[in-house]
């Protein structure tokens, strides 16, 4: 026994020898990574020597590269920018480091994705992927700020492939297709409940709801549609009877954790995104049973929301600000309140700004990422408030599908609206004729719908506490019809 333990010891520096041997080419990626990082922490050189331990600890993630995926996942909602470090750096740690790690990984060994990537560009929702990025990648050389333009392409092709791609290729495993948000549930939880005792010590008002959740969020707007995200992925689990009772009831107490998180972060946006995907969660769950009573309140609905919206679009000829709403009833009722509320007004402003952008650059966009510092002299004087800004330091457009269209054209927008009608509607055929995969369906639609509808009010496809979650539904909608949905599944009777 003594002599095989010693045997060990002696062949412990051959196999770390070739270790490092069969993975030069990642080791020396990371090694360049950790001198570029050097060179931004010359400020400060303490910093770097735990940048150090971290690239060694993902140098070895090389052969279970599944676990610096997981990683991402379980991180993700702790994560933090070095700017609350370094005022200069925006970098998301550990966000944006195993992004760009998956990505190195991918380019290194391409050739054992092949047959995965073989089978995943046949999906629709997949093919809509590429062809948004290779679109954005064009207008990457019509930007009016081409290297901005080029840092907000590279940043969002290493999340498609760190969290869409990669996901999509271990969504090939079952269990971990349909068990993944587990791995994120801890630090989830560990979040949400951190910002309500800091609310709560705060005396849960609004005031306070804008910087409680910091330094995990930068605001209350991100927050509340990341929690989003994730309250129906929870909140369907207790309707699954195939799953453990335990695992069922540990989701309903998360979603309710969520909800009260979102509720008490003043986050309209959230609220009515969390209220449209009960709506049509619900709608697709009884379609077939009460589809035209349904259709017919649908309708009455969005003619009702129009006029409501149309009647009360008028600007007064003096702005005054005002304060922000003194309880839940009054906040959620000023979604509709264009006349006197501040947030609403300086929003029509940004949104009247994108829409002067896309009439001069209708087709190629001012380029990715360039709307805030574009926008100031599309601004006009009679939409402006008292928070107007020329100097494009005070958020962005407001609306997913405006930003898109600024910065990439209207066939960047199309795109984007293709993309997410079409993660949509494969989820919800995927619902009909889902068997025991139907519920799986259904958390993506409601999920994604959540966002969506947020979408027309905020723009967050740029920060990695929402991207993250919405491309890995994406990866779980495409592995769920390619590798797991029975090819003669019938219609869910």
């Amino acid at each position: 026994m003594e002599f095989s333990k010693l045997k060990a010891y002696l062949t412990l520096p051959t196999k770390i020898g070739e270790y490092f041997k069969k993975n030069t080419p990642f080791i020396i990626f990371t090694s360049l990574l950790i001198v570029l990082q050097q060179i931004s922490f010359s400020v400060d050189y303490k910093y770097f020597y735990a940048f150090c331990v971290l690239f060694i600890a993902l140098s070895f993630t090389i052969h279970n590269y599944k676990y610096l995926w997981l990683l991402g996942l379980w991180a993700m909602p702790l994560s933090i920018t070095q700017e609350e470090i370094l005022p200069a750096s925006a970098i998301t740690l550990p966000s944006d480091w195993v992004a760009i790690g998956l990505l190195a990984i991918g380019l290194l060994k391409a050739n054992q994705y092949a047959l995965c990537f073989s089978a995943t560009s046949k999906h629709p929702l997949f093919r809509l992927c590429l062809c948004y990025l290779a679109w954005m990648l064009i207008c990457v050389f019509t930007s009016t700020i081409p290297l901005v333009s080029l840092k907000y392409w590279l940043s969002t092709l290493w999340y498609v492939v760190g969290f869409l791609f990669f996901s999509v290729f271990f969504f090939q495993e079952k269990r971990i297709c349909l068990g993944w948000f587990w791995i994120v549930a801890p630090s989830l939880v560990f979040v949400s409940s951190y910002t309500i005792i800091q609310h709560a010590l705060a005396n849960f008002t609004v005031l306070a709801s804008y910087s409680v959740m910091q330094p995990f969020y930068k605001e209350h707007t991100a927050y509340a549609a990341s929690l989003a995200l994730f309250v129906y992925i929870f909140g369907l689990l207790p309707l699954m009877k195939n799953i453990h009772p335990t695992l069922r009831y540990l989701g309903g107490a998360i979603a309710l954790l969520l909800l009260f998180a979102i509720t008490t972060s003043y986050t309209r946006g959230a609220w009515i995104g969390v209220f449209m995907a009960c709506f049509i969660g619900f709608l697709i769950y009884t379609w077939k049973r009460y589809k035209y009573i349904f259709f017919s309140l649908a309708v009455l609905g969005i003619l009702t929301f129009l006029f409501l919206f149309f009647t009360e679009i008028k600007i007064p000829s003096h702005i005054e600000e005002t304060s922000k709403s003194k309880n839940i009833q009054e906040h959620l009722y000023s979604v509709l309140n264009t006349r006197s509320d501040l947030s609403n007004l300086e929003r029509i402003n940004r949104w009247v700004a994108a829409l002067n952008m896309i009439e001069e650059k209708p087709i190629w966009g001012f380029g990715p990422g360039t709307y805030a510092m574009q926008y100031a002299p599309y601004q006009q004087s009679y939409y402006k408030t008292h928070i107007s800004t020329n100097r494009g330091d005070n958020g962005s457009a407001h609306n997913e599908y405006l930003l898109a269209a600024s910065e990439m054209g209207i066939p960047g927008a199309i795109l984007l609206i293709l993309l997410f009608g079409s993660s949509l509607y494969q989820s919800i055929k995927g619902f009909f004729k889902g068997g025991e995969l139907r519920f799986f369906y259904l958390m993506a639609a409601c999920s994604l719908i959540t966002y969506y509808t947020h979408g027309l009010v905020n723009n967050f496809l740029d920060q990695d506490k929402v991207a993250i979650p919405v491309y890995l539904l994406w990866a779980m909608i495409i592995a769920l019809d390619v590798y797991h949905l029975p090819k003669n599944a019938n219609h869910h009777q």
